[in-house]
């Protein structure tokens, strides 16, 4: 499966949403083969690096202004 999240700078997300959000994608991450994460934000992006390295899954960030990028990369 391939997820595309797509994050604009103003949402705001809370401590416990993210860490659910977090536990939910490592326990299914065998279930993904891909995550293109589409943010502005920096620290979603650093946790983007953070969390490749904690499980086998193909996550990237990309800039707002490499959304197009980031479609095609996940079509692939």
């Amino acid at each position: 499966m391939r997820f595309f999240l797509e994050i604009k700078d103003g949402n705001k997300i809370s401590l416990a949403a993210f860490w659910k959000d977090m536990l939910f994608k490592c326990k299914h991450a065998d279930d993904f083969n891909k995550v293109a994460l589409v943010t502005d934000i920096q620290w979603f992006r650093s946790f983007a690096d953070f969390k490749d390295n904690l499980v086998d899954l193909d996550i990237r960030a990309f800039d707002n202004d490499e959304r197009l990028q980031a479609l095609n990369w996940i079509a692939e």
